[in-house]
Parts: structure tokens; C-alpha cells; sequence
């Protein structure tokens, strides 16, 4: 059969057979490995997008996650800067209330060391006194709340009030008092002492001066003989009495701390000075008086005096 076959083909087509097959065959292995080198470089460009794809989410993952951490150190370090600013402005706030108590006279050392639970706990106790006793007077809940909240908001207010009054009334009496007190530590300045002992000196006279003025010296001896900065000491008097001359002496005294100047001429121009400066205010003061006392003679004084004429010229037109 196959004899018969190829018998009717020539020797030519047979080999152009064989090479169109061979041809077949090798344009099919061809275009298979170029088909499968497509496929693989598809693939291979898929798999790079799919990495690139997942390294700018891991890139934009990471880039929020940073953001939101900067975000919170932010917010914490906002939260403490103002935890330190509250922190600070609290504690400037209770020097403040500590040096309206050494203004007012109260050096005692519970009161300083705690002057804001000072300022709030005695309006609360009272505030609490003052509610008990309306519930037992049968109050209502309402009335009891309320004077319990007034104490709370206006007694440190009326407090902090007393302690200006208290300063304003203690640094009038240290002005009216310091002429005799200057020239009673000028006694011991000429007499050789040193300030510090001029004023040890001179405190039993200063206590039958003024009390107020024996306080100031005694806490200003103490804070000499503890502190080992004086001029701390010194003007820590100047800062619980409001006096200009008292500052003017406070730096005499300083400098004769320091330096080793003498104090005497400066203290005697100086008392001299706040001398003439008081009898001027209390001529300035006596020559007010005269229209402070114009008011109650016409509101009291007249009226009554227009009564009694009035009355008598009635009596007399009825009765005569």
C-alpha cells in the first residue's frame, strides 16, 4: 500500500513534503516558545505592578502611620506644655497669696506652707457651719445648696479683700512710725554697732513704739541670722510694707552691707525727709477736714436748727 502510494509521487514533491513538515514543525516550536515567553514576560510585568502596587500601599501605610504618630506626640506635647504652664502659673499664684499673708501680718508656718487650703478650707467649714444650721432651721435643699456655693465663691474673695486691708492698714502704721524707728538705729550706729545689732539693740524701745514695727524688725532679725543672703532679707521687708522711704533705707542698707559705707548721714537725711513728708500729709489731711465736716453740719445741723426756729415762731403766732 504504501509502495503503491508513493509511487504515484515524484521524487520532487516528496521532498518539498518533507520540507513543508519539517517547516511545520519548526514554525510551531517557534511561535510556541515566543507564545510562552509572552506569557512569562506578562507575567512577570504583572507580578513587578502587583510589587510596585504593594510597596506604595506598604509606602503610604507606613507614611500614615507616621503622621498619626506625630499627631499624637503633638497632642502630648501640647498637653504638657500646658500641664507645665498650669504647673507654673499655680505655683506663681501661691507665692502671691504666701506674700499677701507676710503683707497682712501672718507669718504663721502652717498658714505659708498651705495658703491656698487656707484661702478655700476656711470659707468651706464656714460654708458648711452656716448649712448645717439652716437645715435645722428646716430649710429647703435649694437654700442650704446655695449658701453653701455663696461661702465657697465669695469668702476666698472677701479673704484675699481683708488681707489687702490688713496690708494697707499695717504699712500706714510702719509710715507713721518710722522717723522714731531710723533715729533709734541711728543711737546705735553712732554708737559703733552694725545695723544687724543697732536694730537687736533697739527692739524692747521698738515694741513701745509699735507693735506692728517690733514684728517687721523681729521676722527681718530672724531672716539675717537663718538666710544666708542678705539682701534677700532686706528686701523681703521692702516687699511686705509699701513705703518709698522704706525702700530708700533698704538700699542704704545694702550698701552699707556690701561696701562697708556708712549709713549714718543717709539714714538722718532720709528720716528727716519722711519727717517733714508726714506732717505734709497730715496738714493736707486736716485741711480736708473742714469740707468732709460742711456735709453732716447741713444734713444735721441746719434741719435742726430750722425746726426750733420754725417751732418757735408757731408757738408765739398761736399763743400770743
Amino acid at each position: 500500500m504504501l509502495s503503491y502510494r508513493y509511487d504515484f509521487l515524484s521524487n520532487d514533491q516528496t521532498i518539498v513534503l518533507i520540507f513543508s513538515g519539517i517547516s511545520l514543525i519548526l514554525s510551531y516550536l517557534v511561535l510556541n516558545n515566543w507564545a510562552s515567553k509572552r506569557n512569562i514576560r506578562r507575567r512577570l510585568k504583572l507580578v513587578e505592578n502587583s510589587s510596585n502596587t504593594s510597596k506604595n500601599e506598604r509606602q503610604i501605610v507606613q507614611v500614615g502611620q507616621f503622621e498619626t504618630i506625630t499627631s499624637v506626640l503633638k497632642k502630648l506635647d501640647f498637653v504638657i506644655v500646658s500641664l507645665r504652664n498650669g504647673i507654673r502659673g499655680f505655683q506663681i499664684f501661691e507665692q502671691h497669696i504666701v506674700l499677701k499673708l507676710r503683707q497682712a501680718g501672718i507669718f504663721n508656718a502652717t498658714v505659708l506652707t498651705y495658703p491656698l487650703q487656707f484661702i478655700v478650707l476656711v470659707p468651706a467649714g464656714l460654708g458648711l457651719v452656716a448649712s448645717g444650721i439652716t437645715i435645722l432651721m428646716g430649710y429647703e435643699f435649694v437654700t442650704v445648696a446655695l449658701i453653701f456655693v455663696s461661702f465657697l465663691i465669695l469668702g476666698p474673695i472677701a479673704i484675699y479683700a481683708r488681707l489687702k486691708q490688713l496690708h494697707v492698714n499695717r504699712s500706714d502704721e510702719f509710715n507713721l512710725r518710722l522717723t522714731e524707728t531710723l533715729n533709734l538705729v541711728l543711737l546705735g550706729l553712732n554708737a559703733g554697732l552694725s545695723i544687724e545689732a543697732s536694730i537687736r539693740r533697739m527692739m524692747p524701745e521698738l515694741h513701745h513704739i509699735s507693735s506692728i514695727v517690733a514684728q517687721e524688725f523681729s521676722v527681718l532679725l530672724a531672716e539675717l541670722q537663718i538666710s544666708t543672703d542678705r539682701e534677700l532679707a532686706y528686701n523681703n521687708l521692702g516687699d511686705r510694707i509699701s513705703s518709698e522711704t522704706l525702700k530708700s533705707v533698704i538700699i542704704v542698707f545694702v550698701q552699707a552691707e556690701t561696701q562697708g559705707s556708712t549709713a549714718s548721714a543717709s539714714l538722718r537725711s532720709l528720716a528727716n525727709d519722711h519727717d517733714h513728708e508726714i506732717v505734709s500729709t497730715l496738714e493736707a489731711k486736716m485741711a480736708q477736714r473742714s469740707a468732709f465736716l460742711s456735709v453732716p453740719l447741713l444734713l444735721f445741723t441746719m434741719p435742726t436748727a430750722f425746726t426750733i426756729i420754725m417751732i418757735e415762731i408757731v408757738v408765739g403766732a398761736f399763743f400770743d
